[in-house]
């Protein structure tokens, strides 16, 4: 569960910046001058031209701009523990392609539909128990197990 079968970890030079800033403003601790240049770094990389204040906020808006479709967002949202508040009982779409034969040539139309699993539960919920894994074996290594499991 959750393994990889790559022999390396990816970790881009711009996800080291995002990451010593954020600590940077969540601590308190380090250089701010420092953390608010690797922030607006990334932004210059990518030809903006106006500099962010540095605060968590901005940091958190820069790493889901700069780091999508990179598997970071869900991650991101357990580690700070938002997942529940922002998609409780929230109802997942898709867009469909379909192939019209009703007209003469023959187009793709998108349908947008519901998904079937947040359906049948009533919108897509996540429990606060998921934000921690079980710990295997905890009856022979003696630590105690995550709470809920």
């Amino acid at each position: 569960m959750y393994g990889s079968t790559q022999p390396w970890i990816d970790m881009r030079l711009a996800e080291i910046y995002l990451n010593y800033a954020e600590a940077v403003a969540e601590s308190g601790l380090g250089d701010p001058v420092l953390a608010a240049t690797c922030l607006n770094a990334i932004r210059h990389r990518a030809a903006h031209t106006d500099n962010l204040p540095l605060t968590v906020d901005n940091v958190l808006k820069e790493r889901r701009v700069e780091l999508i479709f990179e598997d970071f967002r869900y991650w991101d949202l357990i580690r700070r523990r938002d997942f529940h508040t922002r998609f409780s009982t929230t109802r997942r779409f898709a867009l469909i392609p379909m192939i019209d034969l009703r007209v003469n040539p023959p187009k793709y139309v998108f349908l947008r539909v519901h998904n079937y699993y947040d359906n049948a539960a009533n919108g897509l919920t996540f429990p606060q128990r998921n934000y921690y894994m079980s710990i295997p074996g905890v009856s022979t290594n003696k630590l105690i197990q995550n709470p809920e499991y």
